[in-house]
């Protein structure tokens, strides 16, 4: 018997409580037009499937078959200009594993938005979601896309045991739901993550670094680059010193290790996606081994190289099998003398899935990662493209059934002139370091000259301020309060606690100086200061409104710090 969902209309009711929405009908519409629109013809369609998420005898959505495609859509809804949402679902996977993909995608007003979620256990149900603001108020729709990432390489490998992926397997949907909620809202609790420690790294489950030298612990916000491929190594590591980095992320001799540590680049990574296992004569298992052997003679410091990057894009997406042994061989040969387990983290850029991290947690392996990065926004070629990307560093941070905390931002080069303000949007999102994808190319308009970039002038004095902001970057992400701006097309918002007080971090993607309204909800408080200068900037209203004034481009972020009404 095919039963009828209804999706409600959201602008209708509050949600409290985070409850999940169900068997609802659209009080507006009288044609009772079902949630679900097949789209697909002949054989390659959504059907039903008896089985459901919940008891609630309905029945779920099953897909099956026809990839890269569009699969249905929900009826429609709608959203409010400025207002955050939170948009998900459940999944299942029936007859494959890890690696198939579900991409989410909000549409409707002229905008759109989308997270691609990666299966990470067969044949039980996983929450998928979403957070989205809408920029304009109107009538939206979300749409379901199955497929998996192509191969086009050799390294074939989809699941722990080297086999491919079923391309046939069937995806069930099922409990789709939209709340109102400034907050990331999920029907799931958190999954703890794990923190790393060796004798001289050490990651917490908030993601944030600290190194030990000299036998004293300190936090660090690491700063990585990757090499540009420069003819003359040592002046580009002073170059990238000068301008406030700490480490390449890609490099790839021991020479340029020894470069990179005399002139100043001395907290550098490896990257390991390339590295064959079994190839006795490869030459990043040997630089591993030669960078260990160098450590103890005391060659090399011990924290010369901090971290081993896997750049988990293209072919390597699913390509599990690799990511266990390289695990493995770690482990057995990059021992750390104190905890016996790996010396150095391994962290993984997810690329565009950001679901994909949850795979670590659900594999008989659970030691394939340490930490997690991902790109501020998913795409960023111009401005406007920046305004209102879902907060991919958030959303993995909180994801439930992922094991490892998020820590690196990656930012690209040509972010151009809101890479300053893409920086603290990040921070604002959770960041605890960055990585920099890179000059010596002139890809989508880079530099190929670092020192020509429109933000370069101001990086070294950009990361002074991250450093000094430390203490109040190690908080969780999530505060018992929250505030909101009127104009959240152009501006990123963040909020913190720390010592008794509250900060609010701020970037503005216009192209021009903004005047910001600011409420707060939840939180009194009387005096507004910039956090850097402590000088007061305005007072805020027995309503929680205050208005403030940020600059553009490199100048377009600014850290506000409240004193609470009792302090």
């Amino acid at each position: 018997m095919i039963r009828i969902i209804i999706i409600l209309v959201v602008s209708a009711f509050l949600i409290c409580f985070h409850k999940l929405i169900d068997d609802i009908m659209l009080t507006t519409v009288l044609s009772r037009k079902p949630i679900l629109t097949n789209l697909l013809a002949g054989e390659n369609y959504a059907y039903r499937s008896v089985e459901t998420h919940t008891d609630d005898k309905n029945s779920s959505i099953a897909l099956l078959g026809h990839w890269n495609t569009k699969q249905f859509e929900t009826a429609s809804f709608t959203l409010e200009k400025g207002k955050h949402y939170t948009l998900g679902a459940y999944m299942k996977a029936i007859g494959s594993d890890q690696g198939q993909n579900v991409m989410f995608k909000i549409s409707g007003a002229g905008h759109s938005d989308e997270m691609n979620w990666n299966v990470s256990k067969v044949g039980q149900w996983e929450e998928i979601l979403m957070p989205y603001r809408a920029d304009i108020t109107g009538t939206y729709t979300i749409s379901i896309f199955t497929y998996k990432y192509s191969l086009t390489t050799d390294k074939k490998y989809a699941k722990e045991d080297g086999s491919n992926l079923d391309r046939n397997a069937t995806i069930l949907l099922d409990d789709f739901y939209v709340y109102e909620s400034e907050k990331i809202a999920s029907n799931e609790p958190y999954t703890p993550k794990l923190p790393y420690k060796s004798s001289n790294i050490k990651i917490d489950e908030q993601g944030n670094w600290s190194i030990k030298e000299n036998g004293i612990w300190r936090d660090f916000f690491p700063k990585f680059a990757y090499q540009d491929w420069s003819s003359d190594f040592k002046k580009s590591a002073k170059m990238y010193r000068s301008y406030g980095f700490t480490g390449f992320t890609n490099i790839d001799t021991l020479d340029k290790i020894h470069l990179a540590v005399a002139n100043g680049m001395e907290y550098n990574a490896i990257q390991v996606n390339d590295m064959k296992i079994k190839d006795v004569n490869d030459s990043i298992k040997k630089l591993i081994e030669n960078v260990n052997r160098e450590v103890s003679d005391r060659k090399l410091p011990a924290t010369s190289v901090i971290m081993y990057e896997y750049d988990n894009e293209g072919e390597n997406l699913t390509n599990y099998k690799h990511k266990k042994n390289l695990s493995a061989w770690l482990n057995k040969k990059d021992k750390d003398p104190l905890t016996h387990k790996r010396a150095r983290p391994l962290n993984m850029l997810v690329g565009v899935a950001e679901g994909l991290a949850r795979n670590y947690k659900n594999t008989t392996n659970k030691d394939y990662i340490d930490t997690v990065s991902t790109y501020v926004s998913q795409s960023g070629e111009a401005t406007n493209e920046h305004r209102n990307p879902v907060n991919t560093l958030g959303i993995l941070q909180k994801t439930q059934n992922q094991i490892a905390p998020v820590s690196i931002m990656q930012l690209q080069c040509y972010y151009h002139d809101v890479f300053i303000p893409s920086m603290f949007k990040g921070i604002g999102a959770g960041a605890k370091g960055l990585n920099f994808w890179r000059a010596g190319t002139t890809h989508n308009g880079c530099k190929k000259n670092f020192e020509e970039n429109v933000w370069a002038s101001a990086i070294k004095d950009t990361f002074a301020k991250i450093d000094e902001m430390l203490p109040i970057i190690k908080e969780p992400l999530e505060t018992s309060w929250s505030a909101t701006v009127d104009n959240p097309t152009l501006v990123s918002i963040g909020t913190r606690d720390h010592a008794d007080k509250h900060y609010i971090i701020l970037a503005n993607f216009d192209s021009s100086d903004l005047l910001v309204k600011l409420n707060l909800k939840n939180l009194k408080v009387k005096k507004v200061k910039e956090f850097f200068s402590k000088k007061e900037l305005t007072t805020v209203s027995s309503d929680g409104n205050f208005s403030i004034t940020i600059g553009h481009h490199n100048r377009g972020f600014l850290i506000l710090e409240l004193d609470s009404i009792d302090g």
